[in-house]
């Protein structure tokens, strides 16, 4: 059976065209980034970095010095970890000074959280009655350890709660 050369399994959607860059402290916008034939790979985005540092050293110098240091701290840290990819050590503080440079990389490019109220919504909009084999009360007996849990499990990926105890740590890569 012949189509025309149309796949079965094609779909056209529009999407939204992106916006403009926008700086956060003013008005400033940017173009997007458009792919330039015979570049390297993403180097549109590099120079979009550096336009935007551009301006902020120009238009906003605290930020920029900020930005800087924050660098400075990150390379550093960042450095210390590719470092100590490369041994194994029991040493308590070293093994907690890792713990928070990784902590602090992980909470700066955590991109979504999941807040409290939504959790509680989700687990209050659930019927465990057929589950559990239980009546519908009893259902919502469940919900608050079952709210608990999940907030639990979200504080420990998002790394929510304070540092624990370091006790017999050994640095593994990974």
């Amino acid at each position: 059976m012949r189509t025309n050369g149309k796949s079965h399994n094609v779909s056209v959607e529009a999407k939204e065209f992106p916006q403009p860059t926008k700086c956060l402290h003013c008005d400033r916008t940017f173009p997007i980034a458009v792919p330039i034939v015979g570049q390297p790979k993403d180097m549109e985005y590099i120079q979009l970095c550096g336009q935007l540092a551009q301006h902020l050293m120009q238009k906003h110098p605290l930020m920029a010095k900020k930005a800087v240091e924050q660098q400075m701290q990150m390379g550093i840290g960042l450095s210390g970890l590719c470092v100590l990819a490369n041994f194994v050590s029991n040493d308590e503080g070293l093994a907690k000074w890792r713990d928070l440079i990784r902590h602090q990389f992980h909470d700066f490019s955590t991109r979504n959280r999941i807040s409290d109220a939504t959790i509680e919504e989700k687990v209050k909009a659930l019927d465990f009655a057929p589950y559990f084999d239980l009546d519908s009360d009893r259902s919502d007996e469940i919900k608050p350890a079952v709210i608990a849990l999940v907030k639990d499990v979200r504080d420990i990926i998002e790394e929510r709660l304070p540092m624990y105890p370091v006790e017999n740590v050994t640095l593994v890569r990974g």
